[in-house]
């Protein structure tokens, strides 16, 4: 990519993937022919099977140079390599890079002629992750999409509260002691950004076993007998719970899509939580921590969403090691997702309730501006036991999934279950970025949009 003649200078790239390792290589070559300016720029890489599907997209951080010294044209290579899903690498079938230019370093003498290479971050999008669920889970939705169009016109409390219960399926039973649930509306139906987020047919809700390969910065923590969720956001990091850090769960981190099978594992050096164990554990200050690993980690981190995305976010994707519905058949330790829809983005509004509006923190137990609140009361679609310090993504128009916020508890609205009817969310913006960012871990953030 030629980036022009002022200063003259381009942007070049290569990359080489090992099919069987699933090792990715990549190149970013700078030149510039200007002592007074160089140029700054990314590549991407992107990965293709026989069929010419797009599996993996892979982007370079910018990376920038000033001028050269008098003489010659400089040329400057900066290189890394990232471990790409193997179940993706060996079917592989095409390698295609684009080179962009994103505009010049003014800054004379600026090339390091001793060091030539350096290594750059790279960040990845797995296009599996984007998937709308099993064919099961699809039909169950379809089905109940018809029939409630039968009820009501999409958009009312009525049509909300049937399409809610008509995705239970064969598990949406309520534990014992709750009353059973009807088809009428209840007072989140009558929220209108619940209905809005809730009736909005291009996410599904049904929960599943991810794509092998997939979602691999999702990790499953263990330790004082107890398992939770964590995402990897830096060379030797990973966000999870502050709840299950103070718990003890500090122990090991487990990579791949079950714990019993675990692709590798490593151990917890150190750790910090956001808000103080002890005396007593006030989730709402922030429910996050960050756990050190005593291993450089070779999965990508994931991109953090910015608080555009979340606030404008109709549906989140959770990710996590918890328990399913049936604890017997659905055990902790293996890796699922479920698609969710916002009830609050930022617990700054109003639930409407027959006694009249409710403040979101009243009504949900979240703390404004710093969670916000997915799910829906028996929607038994939710995060559960062992999810906890798992990832909330949101998808944005470039099609990639960011992280938007970490698994919480669940909401404390009284008669509510602990799983199944909604849960609160820690945002990954504001207050809690300045934390992982104080804590000396550099995020990437993404678009707005």
């Amino acid at each position: 990519m030629h980036c022009g003649n002022n200063p003259e200078s381009w942007v070049r790239g290569s990359a080489t993937l090992d099919k069987e390792s699933g090792i990715l290589s990549m190149m970013v070559e700078l030149e510039t022919d200007s002592v007074l300016a160089g140029p700054k720029g990314r590549v991407t890489a992107s990965i293709s099977d026989a069929a010419h599907n797009l599996l993996y997209r892979v982007t370079s951080d910018e990376i920038g140079i000033g001028g050269k010294p008098p003489g010659q044209v400089v040329i400057k290579n900066f290189n890394s390599t990232i471990a790409i899903p193997l179940g993706i690498s060996r079917v592989a079938n095409s390698l295609y890079l684009d080179a962009e230019c994103t505009g010049s370093i003014n800054r004379l003498f600026n090339v390091d002629v001793v060091s030539v290479s350096r290594s750059f971050a790279v960040f990845a999008s797995n296009f599996r992750e984007q998937s709308i669920g099993s064919p099961s889970a699809r039909s169950l939705v379809s089905a109940a999409f018809s029939k409630a169009a039968t009820v009501s016109q999409p958009g009312t409390p009525e049509y909300t509260a049937n399409l809610r219960m008509d995705t239970l399926g064969s598990n949406g039973v309520r534990a014992a002691g709750n009353a059973a649930p009807s088809a009428g509306p209840t007072s989140l139906d009558d929220d209108p950004r619940y209905r809005t987020n809730f009736s909005n047919q291009t996410r599904l809700w049904g929960g599943d076993q991810v794509a092998p390969g997939t979602f691999p910065d999702v990790v499953a923590i263990t330790g004082n007998q107890k398992i939770c969720t964590g995402v990897v956001i830096g060379p030797q990091a990973v966000l999870t719970a502050a709840h299950c850090y103070c718990e003890g769960v500090t122990q090991t981190v487990y990579f791949g899509d079950t714990v019993l099978h675990a692709t590798t594992t490593v151990g917890v050096s150190g750790g910090n939580a956001m808000i103080q164990c002890k005396p007593n554990l006030q989730l709402q200050g922030g429910d996050v921590a960050v756990l050190r690993t005593n291993a450089q980690l070779t999965i990508p981190p994931r991109a953090f969403s910015s608080s555009a995305l979340i606030d404008s976010a109709t549906f989140g994707r959770v990710v996590g090691f918890g328990v399913g519905m049936n604890p017997v058949i659905d055990p902790a330790g293996i890796k699922r997702m479920v698609d969710v829809p916002m009830a609050s983005v930022d617990c700054a509004g109003s639930a409407k309730t027959p006694n009249g509006p409710v403040p979101d923190p009243s009504y949900y137990h979240c703390a404004s501006g710093r969670e916000l609140v997915a799910g829906a009361e028996s929607l038994d679609k939710d995060a559960c036991n062992g999810d906890s310090g798992g990832p909330l993504y949101i998808l944005s128009q470039d099609g990639s999934l960011y992280l938007a916020a970490t698994t919480s508890r669940a909401t404390g609205t009284p008669g509510m279950r602990p799983c199944g009817d909604g849960g609160i969310y820690v945002r990954s913006d504001g207050a809690i970025l300045k934390w992982i960012q104080s804590q000396g871990i550099q995020v990437f953030v993404g678009p707005s949009k």
